[in-house]
């Protein structure tokens, strides 16, 4: 599956208006009750996501700095959505995932939100 866009989801300087933009579109739809709280990310949200950390990894940003891009993109009362980009940025810098390629992230992070819906 080839992830559309994933380059500009990247969580680089060049695309902080793109994420913050994001954030403003999503505050404006309803949160959804479910097993698996996304708040008020889709499954491609997550997919997407999942993709541009491991873009961001491959061209050497550290863990460290990606969770920084979640805390200054991520409004404070959005709690669900900042839970699970931190998740994921925190599953993707471990040796497991090591190999695992922005492609691969998005099928995998969300086909696993959409089993959990």
């Amino acid at each position: 599956m080839k992830v559309v866009g994933a380059k500009m989801l990247a969580l680089t300087r060049g695309s902080l208006r793109l994420w913050v933009f994001l954030f403003a579109v999503l505050i404006m739809l309803p949160a959804t009750a479910s097993a698996y709280d996304t708040g008020a990310m889709s499954c491609d949200d997550i997919g997407q996501f999942a993709a541009g950390v491991v873009e961001g990894k491959e061209k050497g940003k550290t863990q460290r700095e990606q969770l920084a891009d979640i805390e200054r993109i991520a409004p404070p009362f959005h709690r669900a959505e900042r839970k699970i980009m931190r998740d994921i940025v925190r599953q993707l810098y471990t040796a497991r995932y090591a190999t695992l390629t922005p492609d691969r992230a998005f099928a995998a992070y969300r086909a696993e939100c959409s089993a959990q819906q």
